[in-house]
């Protein structure tokens, strides 16, 4: 995987790889690659946002003491 440094890296990322999915011009060698990466994208994705979500929850709750 591209090392991204951002979720909003990451985001740009795998809309280049969606609109390189969609195209149909991929070989099936580069298309197994591409689909590899978007999912390591994706789950990175996924933790970036639950860890978004965690601190959120925690300022909401120092504003509820």
């Amino acid at each position: 995987m591209k090392k991204v440094k951002s979720y909003d890296e990451a985001m740009k990322v795998l809309d280049i790889t969606l609109e390189e999915l969609e195209s149909g011009e991929l070989t099936m060698d580069l298309l197994t690659a591409k689909i590899n990466e978007a999912t390591e994208l994706v789950t990175y994705c996924k933790k970036q946002l639950r860890a978004t979500e965690k601190e959120i929850n925690s300022a909401l709750d120092k504003l509820d003491d």
